[in-house]
């Protein structure tokens, strides 16, 4: 598949890409995020835009999460590194909006789930 592809394009050992694919059966239902030296990665083989689901949250969720991948991709585009306090500080951003994310997605799944039930 295409995410094993990349992961090997990036030089993820198979135990890596075994391990990814395992948490993603294992929780469906959880978005990852990808951050640090990972996303360092991604830009340097010639990442400069993601794809962010949204249309199932809040704005200002998604606004959080756009605003801290651009400005993480133009930081790292310009050549400098991601590891630095500030950039520190906006993957913590990132990651908090991320975890908003998740627990807004299984709430709307608990909500669907009960109203199946109901039939």
């Amino acid at each position: 598949d295409k995410r094993t592809k990349l992961m090997r394009r990036i030089k993820k050992k198979q135990e890596e890409i075994d391990e990814i694919n395992r948490r993603i059966k294992a929780r469906p239902n959880v978005a990852f995020a990808i951050h640090g030296a990972e996303l360092e990665k991604y830009i340097d083989l010639g990442l400069n835009t993601l794809k962010v689901q949204g249309r199932e949250y809040s704005v200002s969720l998604i606004k959080k999460i756009i605003s801290s991948y651009r400005m993480l991709i133009d930081r790292r585009l310009s050549g400098e590194s991601l590891v630095d306090e500030e950039m520190t500080q906006v993957q913590k951003e990132l990651l908090a909006a991320v975890c908003d994310r998740d627990r807004a997605r299984m709430e709307k799944t608990r909500e669907l789930h009960s109203q199946i039930r109901g039939l």
